[in-house]
């Protein structure tokens, strides 16, 4: 096992902790010369937006309302199974859709434990356990007991102060 060349590892962050040091003496140059225009920028466009904001308020409750009718439309046309009948409606400025999205499949725990007669590690594989809902059914102690942890060695840099 090749053992770490603590001196050279040093060597090289100190090279990294001063093109960090000189990275953030840049970043706060900049910041200092964006606050002022920034600041300025806000304060010149917090009456424009105002006034948007307060010309658009009603227009957008009413958008909002004939949204939630067509909806409410669209959704009650149903077929004999009871499911909404997809369909589009357009018109010289506007288009609305219904349309039928499947979700992701979701597979029933017990229909596969039943399913499948031959518990083979290739079975196993194809399951996973929630932790915080098996820790309320059986409490932590007892999870923790029978779990695993992945160890990972992950390498971080920081700036000493």
């Amino acid at each position: 096992m090749a053992s770490v060349k603590q001196k050279l590892i040093k060597e090289k962050i100190e090279e990294w902790a001063a093109l960090q040091t000189k990275i953030g003496k840049f970043a706060s140059k900049r910041d200092k010369q964006l606050t002022p225009l920034i600041a300025e920028h806000n304060e010149k466009t917090k009456p424009i937006l105002e006034e948007f904001d307060s010309k658009v308020a009603p227009f957008l409750s009413q958008a909002e309302a004939i949204e939630k009718e067509i909806s409410a439309i669209l959704t009650a046309n149903i077929d004999d199974s009871g499911k909404p009948i997809p369909v589009i409606i357009s018109s010289e400025t506007a288009t609305v859709t219904l349309t039928k999205s499947d979700g992701a499949r979701i597979v029933s725990v017990q229909k596969f434990f039943d399913l499948v007669k031959t518990k083979t590690s290739a079975f196993w594989d194809c399951l996973s356990v929630g932790v915080a809902k098996a820790d309320k059914l059986l409490g932590k102690d007892k999870i923790d007991e029978i779990s695993e942890k992945r160890t990972t060695y992950p390498v971080t840099f920081k700036l000493n102060k």
